[in-house]
């Protein structure tokens, strides 16, 4: 066994065996790798095979085409043979001679934004489900997909139907604090280290910090070089970008609501305090409070659809410019930044 997760996490982590399981980790820790080598070896085990997600079909392909490589380098199934092609994962015992592998489908690979391609076709033996790279990188394009808590759940639905045995994972290195997944349980802020359940115990958040792992990462070229910077919290460290007390400050007393923005699925509420002069924003619009959606699927009846997105993002910008604006935690300023950008503000 060549990878840190699969030698300290993975028994542990399985052990739980909970419904659904998200496993933040820093750079280079092995959850791809760990994953993918469970899936092998409870395949060869029980035949039960395993399913590989990835948002975007491009992003798909990628993985797929050397998707079994590092196990193959580091010999971890020596009497195996492995190939790809764009749908599936096989596994063959290696022939004597000049005999024919008999492949066999060990793994499927599924594109979240294909969701709705995949109803309709049977998977019976796939135990496990598995998302990696599930966290986007801050800012980088494409982002995630709208409803994109939904899609996974729909896709989960088509592959495990109502079968007990068909669990989900989700792998992820710790570079968006506002993510749909932590959105959808509500966790606002950085977790703590170590594991964690949420929903009622039907989700296990692992959030690896391990002091062993990231010393022997700070050891690495890159960790020297980087050593010292912000790049090392998350690289390193496996702290979130947008873990910071940055103006961060619950709303007042005094505070006044003056409207709501609701993108992607979320409302950021703007309330007004004329005794400090501070705008503060959180997720609570009061009922009946004037909302604005941004886009045409967070349209709902009794909003006004922005149409004038650059007038808007001068004016809310500008009051974020000059330092009056306030969150009630990291979710809620991070996710009203990334509804700036979109805005055009940068």
């Amino acid at each position: 066994m060549a990878d840190f997760y699969l030698q300290k996490y993975m028994e542990k982590t399985l052990s739980y065996n909970a419904p659904m399981t998200i496993a933040v980790g820093g750079n280079s820790i092995g959850k791809t790798y760990s994953f993918t080598y469970q899936g092998v070896k409870e395949f060869i085990k029980s035949g039960k095979e395993f399913g590989w997600i990835r948002r975007y079909e491009t992003e798909l392909k990628k993985a797929a085409a050397n998707f079994f490589d590092d196990l193959v380098e580091h010999e971890e199934f020596p009497g195996y043979i492995f190939k790809t092609d764009k749908e599936h994962g096989y596994i063959a015992k290696k022939p004597s001679g000049k005999d024919k592998p008999d492949w066999c489908v060990c793994c499927h690979f599924f594109a979240l934004s294909k969701q709705g391609t995949y109803k309709g076709t049977a998977y019976p033996r796939v135990k496990r489900l598995i998302f990696d790279e599930y966290i986007r990188e801050v800012k980088t394009p494409p982002g995630y997909l709208y409803d994109d808590m939904g899609k996974l759940f729909k896709l989960w639905k088509t592959i495990g139907r109502k079968r007990d045995d068909c669990q989900l994972y989700l792998l992820s290195n710790a570079v968006d604090l506002v993510n749909p997944a932590f959105l959808w349980l509500g966790i606002t802020d950085e977790p703590k280290p170590g594991y964690s359940w949420h929903n009622n115990k039907t989700v296990l958040l692992h959030h690896i910090k391990d002091a062993a792992f990231a010393q022997s990462e700070r050891d690495t070229l890159v960790g020297k070089v980087i050593a010292g910077t912000a790049l090392e919290k998350v690289m390193i460290d496996n702290e979130f970008a947008a873990s910071n007390d940055l103006f961060i400050a619950k709303k007042t007393a005094n505070a006044k609501y003056r409207y709501g923005f609701k993108y992607c699925g979320n409302v950021y509420a703007v309330w007004l305090d004329n005794s400090n002069g501070l705008f503060y924003v959180n997720r609570k619009a009061p009922k009946g409070g004037l909302v604005y959606s941004l886009t045409t699927e967070d349209h709902r009846p009794n909003m006004y659809l922005v149409e004038s997105a650059g007038k808007f993002a001068r004016q809310i910008g500008r009051l974020y410019g000059n330092g009056v604006v306030r969150f009630e935690n990291n979710a809620a300023r991070e996710g009203f930044l990334k509804m700036l950008r979109m805005l055009g503000l940068r």
